[in-house]
């Protein structure tokens, strides 16, 4: 850790903490913030979704009160009292109402019980979940006990090597778990929609003795794919670091400034970008290419002398293309991760310019390159 530097330690969700409350937590966390060397957000729920971040950034350690992962089935309890280290303890005001996890626990979630098993929280995808709302504090006595629940919980939770890893890794470790959370998450999305399928083309010979054959095919061949992505989930592994490995090269490069995982996109930042149209050379700008598991695309002109209105003569204000004989070739490329090759094929279409189909805007609204400019460009292309 750099020398001085102090982690953020962040509240939010349905409710902050106390001043007071926050004035005893507040070193306890950051202590943990700096010895991780991670941004801490602690987010009250109240078992409501709503509160938990679409995108979790894997650079922060999310503690959530009241709230349990969405692959786990709960349902409302009540904690009266919970034994730690043999000492028992009272709970009362609102840190009674908490949740009950469904049994059997998925594969991957590590719960953590008090002395008698009563379930206190659980760690799943290196993001502490409480199961009620332990910062919840009135007076004293209440606050005196949510401490006790938080050290035992969190002593027991950062034991966990899931967890630990975690909260140790360094910032290319943190990448590949952005980029192996996002491939299970495309992989576990298509799982879903092909096993609707699976069920509706089941329901339809149930239904439809007329439809047998059409649905039997269908069953066939959806199996068949469910299988296939069944494999590709289970071969992450050994393909996470092929991919990592082959989107990570165009970092740094003369297309890519910079490329990088979120949990549900990957993003580049391009070099400037030049086009050239009827002998004259315009400039463009740098843009963020950012590249949804779902297939979307979105470029963001980071120029701000751009054209009025547009990110590009071929790109709307929003953000969205104007792909033409790339349309259907772009999804393609991100539904079977090739993310490489689909910001290259980016890269080329944003150094095009074209009157055909009418653009957003003429490209004369961008100013033209300087001489010095021009002349690297050349050299660029001697090389």
């Amino acid at each position: 850790m750099s020398e001085g530097k102090k982690y953020q330690v962040k509240y939010s969700g349905d409710g902050t903490p106390s001043t007071k409350v926050r004035a005893i937590y507040d070193p306890l966390i950051q202590e943990l913030a700096n010895d991780f060397q991670i941004d801490i957000e602690i987010i009250t729920c109240h078992g409501n979704r709503a509160y938990v971040p679409q995108e979790m950034d894997f650079e922060k350690f999310y503690i959530l009160a009241q709230m349990s992962p969405d692959i786990c089935e709960v349902s409302a309890d009540t904690l009266k009292k919970i034994t730690i280290g043999g000492k028992e303890i009272t709970v009362s005001g609102g840190q009674t109402d908490t949740l009950k996890l469904a049994k059997p626990i998925p594969s991957g979630m590590t719960v953590v019980s008090d002395d008698n098993g009563q379930e206190l929280a659980c760690v799943y995808d290196a993001t502490l979940y409480f199961l009620n709302d332990f910062i919840h504090c009135h007076n004293e006595k209440e606050l005196e006990n949510s401490m006790e629940m938080f050290k035992y919980v969190l002593n027991e939770a950062t034991k966990t090597p899931e967890l630990l890893r975690a909260l140790k890794s360094g910032a290319e470790e943190k990448g590949k778990r952005s980029l192996e959370s996002a491939l299970k998450k495309q992989f576990a999305e298509r799982l879903k929609k092909e096993r609707i399928q699976l069920d509706s083309a089941s329901k339809i010979i149930d239904n439809y003795t007329q439809e047998l054959t059409k649905a039997s095919r269908k069953v066939i061949s959806t199996q068949a794919i469910i299988e296939a992505i069944q494999r590709n989930l289970e071969d992450i592994p050994a393909a996470l670091d092929k991919k990592w490995a082959s989107t990570k090269k165009l970092e740094g490069g003369h297309l890519f400034e910079s490329v990088s995982f979120q949990k549900n996109s990957v993003k580049a930042i391009t070099t400037p970008i030049f086009v050239k149209e009827k002998k004259l050379w315009y400039q463009m700008g740098k843009f963020e290419i950012t590249l949804t598991f779902d297939g979307n695309v979105r470029i963001m002109s980071m120029w701000p002398e751009r054209g009025p209105q547009q990110q590009h003569p071929h790109v709307n204000g929003d953000g969205r293309p104007c792909w033409g004989n790339l349309s259907g070739e772009l999804p393609k490329r991100i539904a079977e991760s090739e993310f490489d090759v689909a910001f290259v094929e980016i890269h080329t279409f944003l150094c095009h310019y074209s009157q055909e189909g009418g653009p957003y805007a003429n490209i004369s609204n961008w100013p033209q390159a300087t001489p010095e400019q021009i002349e690297m460009l050349k050299s660029e292309k001697v090389k």
